[in-house]
């Protein structure tokens, strides 16, 4: 993206602005590079997605460094559309990380698929290849970082389910029946029922939706007669 400023405040000067992404929810931030904006406020549009000579975007990106020199940057990546198209897909992330527990999966299913493009193959890919594959990259651990919060949420209910269970001293054959009159936040948050309840290893559990929940497990142990 680029910023103009008022006639008056800019004489029509480009200002530039870096992206960046903000942990742990993934947001987007503008980073002034021409000082204090003295209040003035300035009206943002996208670069266009063939090279400008008269702007530089500074520092030099990884492709940029690497690829520039070669026929492939002009062939294959386009920084000005990397760019847009980066601002596109962390303002997404962003949306993503502010969605409820209770609907983060089928909004991760349509923000995956609306944005498959960057990785997998399709018509639309072999328009500048390189920034889509450096972009997509990444996208599952974004992704998968934003779950992971979620798998946190999931798993503090399921100790405190756990904890209720001791608490009343529920016996393992009033588990089921005690879960099913269970409160929200003793169920599982992603579907609001209970949790899975495995009678033999006596265990509750969810289906963890990263791959650090995954490693770690998603179980509890139960006690009792």
């Amino acid at each position: 993206m680029r910023e103009e400023c008022s006639p008056g405040y800019a004489r029509g000067k480009v200002v530039q602005v870096r992206l960046a992404l903000l942990a742990p929810r993934a947001g987007v931030l503008a980073a002034y590079e021409s000082g204090r904006m003295s209040g003035r406020l300035c009206a943002a549009r996208m670069l266009a997605s063939w090279p400008d000579p008269a702007i530089s975007v500074e520092p030099e990106s990884w492709a940029d460094r690497h690829l520039k020199e070669t026929p492939l940057y002009d062939l294959f990546y386009r920084l000005n559309a990397s760019i847009n198209r980066s601002a596109e897909l962390f303002a997404g992330l962003a949306a993503l990380a502010a969605v409820p527990t209770p609907r983060f999966v089928a909004a991760r299913d349509v923000f995956l698929a609306d944005n498959s493009d960057l990785t997998s193959a399709r018509p639309g890919w072999f328009y500048n290849p390189l920034g889509k594959m450096l972009l997509g990259r990444h996208l599952p651990l974004h992704v998968d970082y934003i779950a992971h919060a979620h798998g946190v949420a999931a798993y503090v209910n399921l100790v405190r389910a756990q904890l209720e269970l001791k608490l009343a001293g529920v016996t393992l054959a009033q588990v089921p029946q005690f879960l099913a009159h269970a409160g929200p936040d003793s169920t599982n948050p992603f579907d609001g029922q209970p949790f899975r309840w495995d009678r033999e290893q006596r265990r509750l559990s969810f289906d963890p939706l990263d791959r650090r929940w995954r490693r770690w497990g998603t179980s509890a142990t139960i006690s009792g007669p």
